[in-house]
């Protein structure tokens, strides 16, 4: 079982997925982290064959694709993921969500920049986006208040190719 591990950063998930030794192939933007595969997503392809991979995780990373209300970056993504999914494949994903618009004083702050709310989108646009791509059986599985519990909050939800 091969598992893409999205913005891995220097913290590496545990090749154990289900109990079961897998191949872990961790991708970053950041070539100081040593990730076997340098990509920025949203802007370039992943650059590995269609149908490669079993799975995939991310955690927390991909609310830095594109800039807030531009879907633009965040389509091509999904479309790159399920390109390289074999079927079947699965996602595992816990990410930041808009439950509404940010204000426009909010959207440059560059503390919710770093915070990872400025960057994200409205939760239905996200999710409509991981569906048009392709994936199916999207399931929900966990949603909690986020960094502005006003304006956001943290997702975790499947699906598959």
């Amino acid at each position: 079982m091969k598992v893409l591990h999205l913005g891995c950063g220097r913290k590496r998930i545990a090749p154990v997925v289900a109990g079961q030794i897998v191949d872990i192939v961790s991708l970053d933007m950041d070539p100081t982290v040593n990730p076997d595969i340098v990509c920025c997503l949203g802007k370039d392809p992943i650059p590995l064959p269609d149908d490669t991979l079993d799975g995939a995780v991310a955690i927390h990373v991909l609310e830095h694709i594109g800039q807030q209300g531009e879907t633009k970056a965040w389509f091509y993504f999904w479309e790159e993921l399920y390109r390289v999914l074999k079927p079947g494949g699965r996602i595992m994903v816990s990410d930041v969500v808009l439950t509404k618009q940010l204000p426009h004083k909010l959207k440059n702050d560059k503390e919710l920049l770093v915070g990872c709310i400025a960057g994200a989108i409205l939760k239905q646009d996200y999710l409509d986006l991981v569906e048009r791509a392709g994936f199916k059986n999207l399931t929900v599985n966990k949603e909690v208040p986020g960094f502005l519990p006003d304006y956001s909050v943290s997702l975790t939800f499947s699906a598959e190719k």
